[in-house]
């Protein structure tokens, strides 16, 4: 065969090993369920936001979601915090919960989340819900949207500022809706 024929064969087999390993990334990915993507997104929330007083330890505290526990202590194992070391409880209103740095919040009722929110007010607690009515504008900080929205999360800025908390400008652009420092919505498409 002379050098032509076999350049095009060697660039023909690069383009279909590259579309075999792209083809199953997208199937790989095509397998993640709502909840491993939620578990991930919960373990990369802690990368953008800014402890008053910043230690290596991230306790996450899930309320309302049993089966969602077992699954986000496997993702905590699966992902790198550099240094962080991770656990994951299942917790209820009941529990002292200032020894948290992540609530996440999930099927709950709306006096009980009134009365969580309460609780945690103003405390460095990153409160997270898992697509509730109002989650935001009650005092939540960051709110999952529905599946399949275009943007994932919602984010009230003031409610963290207020909790002691720094949001990452580049966490900020990527929500739906934030809620500004004069409580206004500020709804993006």
């Amino acid at each position: 065969m002379n050098n032509i024929v076999l350049k095009y064969m060697h660039s023909v087999q690069k383009w279909l090993c590259i579309s075999i390993l792209l083809a199953g990334s997208m199937v790989q990915a095509q397998n993640i369920t709502e909840y491993e993507s939620k578990g991930a997104y919960l373990l990369n929330f802690y990368r953008y936001v800014t402890w008053p007083t910043p230690d290596n330890t991230l306790q996450i505290g899930v309320i309302g979601n049993d089966d969602f526990v077992v699954l986000l202590e496997k993702i905590a194992k699966e992902i790198n915090l550099a240094n962080i070391n991770k656990s994951v409880h299942k917790v209820s209103l009941s529990d002292d919960l200032a020894q948290f740095q992540l609530i996440f919040v999930s099927n709950i009722k709306q006096d009980e989340l009134e009365k969580l929110l309460k609780q945690l007010e103003n405390k460095d607690i990153l409160t997270v819900g898992d697509n509730i009515d109002n989650f935001c504008e009650m005092g939540g900080i960051i709110n999952f949207s529905p599946k399949g929205s275009e943007k994932r999360f919602e984010i009230n800025n003031p409610a963290a500022l207020k909790a002691g908390l720094k949001i990452s400008s580049k966490l900020l652009t990527l929500a739906k809706l934030t809620v500004t420092d004069t409580g206004k919505l500020n709804i993006k498409n």
